[in-house]
């Protein structure tokens, strides 16, 4: 049985566990699954990990967590998904990235990532930003169309008025001329 650490955490474990509980909430998976992956790559356990995550590092990272549910749900529905694209790099590209330092290479992807789940956040609050401007056009576009209506009937009402005190002036005409 492999002997579980009970030293402080670096900032390099709590990336990869970020990554690892990211991934997870993107793939429909749970995070006690990604709770103990994480812990037999770190030799920490599982509760160790989750104390972590719910105590630390996931407070870091809530745009990242809204994101991931996005690609969840994108995977549900079929969509392509981000690391779907990048497995189409050209040879060239890969061989490049092949010979790059391997920490400078994670920050690189975590950074990407990163970059990559604040932009669906913000095309998500995107649309709701335009979909809540629409509403509010066809809000004006209704209360111009009642003010309209309400103008027609008023000037309706105000014929009617004049007509009747027309009528009325000439009652008094006649009363008064006998």
């Amino acid at each position: 049985m492999p002997k579980t650490r009970q030293d402080s955490w670096t900032e390099k474990e709590d990336i990869l566990l970020a990554d690892v509980v990211l991934r997870s909430i993107s793939e429909g998976s749970t995070q006690l699954q990604a709770f103990e992956e994480v812990g037999k790559q770190l030799s920490r356990t599982s509760a160790a990990c989750g104390f972590r995550w719910n105590a630390y590092v996931r407070k870091q990272y809530k745009s990242n967590i809204e994101a991931a549910k996005v690609q969840r749900k994108q995977l549900k529905q079929g969509k392509p998904l981000v690391e779907e694209l990048v497995t189409e790099l050209s040879r060239e590209e890969e061989q490049v990235f092949k010979t790059t330092n391997a920490d400078q290479f994670d920050g690189i992807i975590h950074y990407l990532k990163e970059i990559y789940n604040k932009s669906k956040i913000f095309n998500h609050q995107s649309e709701v930003s335009n979909s809540h401007e629409q509403d509010l056009h066809d809000k004006i576009n209704e209360l111009i169309n009642q003010n309209k209506y309400l103008q027609k009937k008023l000037h309706s009402k105000e014929e009617a008025y004049k007509g009747l005190v027309d009528l009325m002036e000439q009652a008094r005409k006649m009363v008064t001329n006998k």
